[in-house]
């Protein structure tokens, strides 16, 4: 499943016309190890940005397409990436680096890249590679500039200038090689909410394969190399709740706050984005975004943007206009803190099938208040669950663990919260989940560790290359963080986070206690 090929191109397929201006690449987390699945494909969501991006390429009259290398690998058995870069021979290659865990694959990407077409110009772009572009530029020569940033105007500013053989000092967000030297560009640009306004996020036509993308890509299963497990997976999502083809909709950007252990914070924002505040789609502009995502072949979405639980009018505008124009969907509703009552109603109100999130991370309300600014007390938490049950909403419950001021018996302590709130949900479906939390880059604790009585492991990016690398032996190095106060022992504290879990906490359906039965049943399949 590697489609980055291991030499230099030597053969054009025949089957679509050669020569492209823009190609825009996703490369997911290709060789990722997930439990019982095994060998699996993760990080398989498109960036929300890269329609947009793409559209915006488009309008200013150039060629442009959408590469997702999961999809090609599977739609284009032996797809190989430097034989298409020789083929399109691309004037501009844009790599989304967003999440950290792709930082292998992207880098492996544009190497195969620049094999197939040297004379390509690749820039980097999203949250990770925000964060280190100078490490980035200086030890990977086949990358050729980064995007700090927001890059829907700078992306077509760096176009234009390859195009009419302009200084590239004129592009904003802009970090690139001059004469060897690496040069960050002083002008900065971020969106408004005037700019995201009018960009295309629904453009997922102009990904390649993209009926492909949504239906197997887009929702919260593993893909697993196995097709007799992925069919299992998806059964399993069907019957115990999750849902497929889930659109995630591009709301706004920036936070509203900080949380200890997030890099896409409001401290984030301001540091590596240039970004102050937040910005946010009008009631209008959501709607039709979710209306659209039906036409698109979406059945459902999911919000992650809550930057105003205390005040939630433009969503619960956005929803009245949905429940208006009569259009059905499931609706996944990831809350910062605890949902006003306002929104639970208009989700229950407005949309068949909804799901309300809230992460109280810790079952310790100290850890929590630690963390998390928007806290919330435990009794709030189980009010709340009543409340989404009046209203028909069902209701997952996000725990972490490995979090500063916890210990193994935290999850006998999420037991009982959980029993709590399990005693209130009444006539809904009503989930939890455990997860351990990995580093994020950016994020305010990876920045000060000793404020937060952790031992760091990944500092640089090298570091997470090393880290997400096919060539790391087991799952990888860990969490990228110790809390040496969290077991009494000496021993690989990811190891024993997740061996603690394995016993009360599974993630896999149908719920956290028998999960194992389905881990088993994965473990057998071929």
């Amino acid at each position: 499943m590697a489609p980055f090929g291991d030499s230099p191109a030597t053969m054009a397929s025949p089957s679509r016309t050669t020569g492209i201006h823009t190609l825009l690449v996703h490369a997911p987390k290709m060789h990722d190890h997930f439990g019982p699945v095994g060998s699996s494909m993760s990080i398989n969501y498109l960036a929300v940005g890269l329609p947009a991006l793409a559209a915006a390429i488009e309008n200013s009259g150039r060629s442009v397409e959408i590469l997702h290398l999961g999809v090609q690998s599977l739609a284009e058995p032996g797809f190989d990436l430097a034989a298409e870069a020789q083929r399109l021979q691309p004037r501009l290659v844009g790599l989304s680096l967003h999440w950290h865990a792709q930082s292998w694959d992207t880098i492996e990407a544009a190497r195969a890249i620049k094999r197939g077409c040297p004379s390509a110009f690749v820039v980097l772009g999203g949250f990770s590679a925000s964060v280190f572009p100078e490490e980035i530029l200086a030890d990977h020569p086949c990358v050729d500039a980064v995007i700090r940033g927001d890059a829907d105007s700078p992306l077509t500013a760096l176009a234009s200038a390859l195009d009419t053989g302009t200084p590239l000092s004129g592009v904003p967000n802009l970090v690139w090689r001059k004469n060897g030297e690496i040069v960050t560009n002083e002008n900065r640009w971020t969106a408004t909410s005037a700019d995201l306004i009018h960009l295309d996020y629904e453009r997922f036509d102009l990904v390649r394969h993209h009926e492909r993308y949504i239906r197997d890509f887009c929702g919260p299963v593993f893909l697993p190399h196995s097709r007799s497990r992925r069919a299992l997976m998806a059964l399993a999502q069907t019957l115990f709740g999750g849902g497929d083809r889930t659109m995630i909709l591009p709301i706004g950007r920036g936070c509203s706050v900080s949380c200890g252990w997030c890099g896409g914070g409001r401290g984030a924002h301001k540091k590596y984005q240039n970004r102050s505040g937040w910005s946010m789609l009008p009631p209008g502009r959501i709607a039709a975004l979710i209306a659209r995502s039906v036409d698109i072949g979406f059945k459902g979405v999911q919000s992650c943007f809550d930057p105003t639980p205390k005040d939630p009018a433009v969503w619960v505008d956005a929803f009245e206009r949905v429940r208006a124009s009569n259009v059905h969907t499931s609706m996944f509703f990831e809350s910062y803190a605890i949902p006003h009552v306002d929104l639970i109603a208009s989700i229950g109100k407005s949309f068949p099938r909804r799901l309300i999130s809230m992460s109280p991370e810790s079952p310790n309300e100290s850890v929590r208040k630690r963390f998390r600014p928007m806290s919330f007390s435990n009794d709030e938490l189980v009010e709340s669950v009543r409340q989404c049950a009046a209203h028909k909403v069902d209701v997952l419950l996000c725990f972490g663990q490995g979090l500063p001021g916890e210990s193994p018996d935290s999850l006998k302590d999420i037991r009982s919260l959980v029993k709590r709130c399990k005693a209130e949900a009444k006539g809904i479906r009503f989930r939890y989940r455990s997860f351990s939390i990995e580093m994020e880059p950016g994020s305010p604790w990876a920045n000060a560790p000793k404020t937060y009585g952790i031992e760091l492991h990944r500092k640089t990016f090298a570091d997470y290359l090393s880290a997400h690398s096919p060539h790391t032996s087991g799952p990888g190095d860990g969490l990228g963080y110790t809390v040496n106060s969290y077991f009494n022992e000496d021993g690989d504290f990811a190891n024993k986070l997740h061996q603690a879990a394995c016993k009360e906490m599974c993630p896999l359906p149908p719920s956290p206690r028998l999960g194992h039965l389905t881990c088993k049943i994965l473990r057998s399949l071929p």
